[in-house]
């Protein structure tokens, strides 16, 4: 998967997998047209709450999210992450 910058702290990539730090506390992640929040810790390296994923964000919250979703988001992140120098770790 290949990124791009496209804001301070957003990247995109060409698959349109999107990752942006939202705020102090939290991740915004979509793909498609889904969207879910990841919430984090700041500090000297970011730590990323995997159980935190537990929800799309309407209007697809009925829809359930998985542990594969999961564990392709957490990819995701990190890919990201590492492409906009961010050092983390994964909780």
């Amino acid at each position: 998967m290949n990124f791009r910058r496209i804001g301070p702290n957003t990247a995109e990539s060409d698959t349109g997998v999107r990752v942006e730090r939202s705020g102090r506390t939290e991740l915004r992640y979509s793909e498609a047209s889904k969207t879910t929040i990841v919430e984090v810790e700041p500090g000297n390296r970011l730590a990323i709450y995997e159980s935190t994923i537990c929800a799309w964000l309407p209007p697809h919250e009925e829809e359930p999210l998985t542990d594969q979703d999961r564990a392709r988001i957490l990819s995701r992140v990190a890919e990201a992450l590492k492409f906009l120098g961010t050092d983390f770790v994964i909780s």
